[in-house]
């Protein structure tokens, strides 16, 4: 626009033509978005060419502005810049703040409709940027029902092919692809820790903690096979020398585990102790203590 509009003005000062015949040329020679703005623009505000001029250049950025799409090989921060640079054109009396307001407002709707999804509204530019980044390099988030083992070697490939190493780069990246508890388990860790592959183990352990307590034998589940997760889970927490006895803890304090508590008056002894026997029998215990 800039350079076509020197060569429109050169011409017409070349001709000698006045503020009422440069209009009416440019009516005549725009296209398009440019035409179909110029139209739009009230009759009074097509009698004076600079004043014109100016209310065109405004409308077409904005245009331009609320248009803008993400190009395919184009990075956020480029997006990002040319909409700052736009928005300032479109609202030139704007102050800072309301004008990052205004471009925060068009950049999540570039990224929502690039099929994005936002865990939540950023609040900034560079929130909106790291949202938008994390999720192009993990697109599937981290959730409970998922092998956290395979989720996080996926996530690490991700930051690798990305070059992403700085240490707390990696850590808003890995909290921005948390959900639900994990994403709790994580804050209450950061608040201590800032080191990644410290925070990665602390997570691991605590989530694995988290699934182990909160792992209650389903109905129609055999003790054998409720014994044989809950070792899969102990095992990534628990030193070996305590494995059995937090099985076994965790066994017994479950709530359909009432049936396996003697009461001399509920049951006979003879009726019993072959239930017990078989608990024992599917937490593999090899310690008679």
């Amino acid at each position: 626009w800039n350079e076509w509009k020197i060569i429109f003005q050169n011409a017409a000062n070349k001709h000698g033509l006045n503020d009422k015949r440069k209009i009416l040329w440019l009516s005549c020679l725009l296209s398009g978005e440019a035409k179909r703005i110029f139209d739009d623009l009230p009759e009074e505000d097509k009698e004076d060419y600079d004043f014109t001029i100016m209310k065109l250049e405004t409308n077409l950025n904005k245009s331009r502005f609320m248009n803008r799409k993400k190009k395919v090989y184009e990075t956020w921060e480029t997006l990002r810049s040319e909409l700052c640079s736009l928005a300032k054109d479109c609202y030139p009396v704007t102050c800072s703040s309301d004008l990052d307001a205004i471009v925060l407002k068009q950049l999540c709707s570039i990224i929502k409709g690039q099929n994005i999804t936002l865990q939540e509204e950023p609040t900034s530019l560079d929130d909106a940027i790291l949202m938008a980044s994390a999720f192009e390099a993990v697109p599937i988030p981290y959730t409970e029902d998922r092998s956290w083992e395979k989720w996080i070697l996926t996530f690490e490939k991700a930051l690798h092919a990305k070059k992403i190493t700085d240490n707390d780069l990696k850590l808003k990246y890995l909290q921005l692809r948390l959900t639900g508890k994990v994403s709790s388990l994580f804050s209450e860790i950061i608040g201590n820790q800032r080191d990644y592959d410290k925070v990665k183990e602390l997570l691991r352990k605590k989530l694995y903690r988290s699934k182990f307590e909160n792992r209650n034998r389903q109905c129609g589940e055999t003790w054998r096979r409720y014994a044989a997760e809950l070792r899969s889970l102990g095992q990534k927490i628990y030193p070996p020398n305590e494995l059995d006895k937090c099985v076994l803890d965790k066994m017994l304090s479950d709530p359909r585990a009432c049936e396996l508590k003697y009461s001399g008056d509920v049951c006979e002894w003879d009726a019993w102790i072959p239930k017990f026997d078989q608990i024992v029998h599917s937490c593999d215990l090899d310690d008679d203590a």
